[in-house]
């Protein structure tokens, strides 16, 4: 028996396998987005609760958006918005500082302020028509983060990049990330109300840090979202056992063509 020849045919059949679930190669995409669908106005709250409890979560447990994925998927047509809940949960973590992270001195009006935020976590749930309702369409956990935006100002950004070093981390049941290199989120939120019901962003600056001095006066706001990978997220890996099926398929058709070329040498 010829082995290198066996041989040849198995790696002839892993190869096409491979060719099948490789990812190709590709520029950073936007692979979804999401925008708020009804409810509150500002669903989004700061809460300045003695400094190191403070929070930046939901004014409920969920809030409804629509959630769209812009590329080939397992749960629908790229392109067509799903109705979904996003869950989404931080804690704060130290005093707001300068843009650059050096101490803020008082609260200057326009001044580049960052809020750093720790063990975030959000999560899409489909909840209306699709192939399996009611099951993740986005996760994502970040260990830290930060709030950016402006004193006196009315908007606020939150990013998140495994380029600059963060640690984003997608999961989904309708995409599949383990072959990215990069992923990275963009939150901007608009409409920014303090707690005197129409002040914009400021700094608590009297009492101390037990008293929540150095974090922003609580606030709520509105938000929308997109997240991006390099390379773009493929479809789920297929299951186990069919690529094994599909491997050993190859295996057979490559013992067969040598049984094949075998008999027709002795028969010569």
């Amino acid at each position: 028996m010829n082995l290198k020849k066996i041989a040849s045919g198995v790696f002839a059949a892993t190869a096409v396998m491979a060719a099948c679930v490789a990812p190709a190669t590709a520029t950073p995409v936007t692979f979804a987005d999401f925008s708020l669908r009804g409810g509150a106005a500002n669903p989004f709250q700061y809460t300045n609760s003695a400094g190191p409890n403070s929070t930046f979560t939901l004014v409920t447990t969920s809030i409804p958006v629509t959630f769209t994925y812009q590329v080939p998927n397992a749960y629908g047509a790229a392109g067509t918005p799903i109705n979904a809940v996003l869950s989404f949960s931080a804690q704060v973590n130290g005093v707001v500082t300068k843009a650059d992270g050096s101490a803020l001195t008082g609260s200057p009006a326009g001044a580049s302020v960052m809020q750093k935020l720790k063990n975030v976590t959000f999560t899409f749930t489909a909840v209306a028509a699709g192939n399996i309702p009611g099951t993740t369409l986005l996760t994502t956990s970040l260990s830290s983060g930060a709030l950016t935006g402006r004193i006196g100002g009315r908007t606020l950004n939150f990013n998140g990049d495994t380029g600059l070093g963060d640690s984003v981390n997608y999961s989904s049941d309708f995409l599949n990330f383990t072959h990215t290199i990069e992923q990275d989120f963009a939150f901007s939120f608009t409409s920014l109300k303090n707690v005197t019901g129409a002040g914009p962003l400021a700094v608590k600056t009297s009492g101390n840090l037990a008293n929540g001095k150095g974090n922003f006066v609580p606030f709520t706001t509105s938000g929308t979202g997109t997240f991006d990978s390099d390379p773009a997220p493929l479809l789920p890996s297929p299951e186990p056992a069919p690529v094994a099926a599909f491997l050993i398929g190859g295996m057979g058709l490559a013992l067969l063509a040598f049984r094949g070329r075998k008999a027709s040498r002795l028969s010569a």
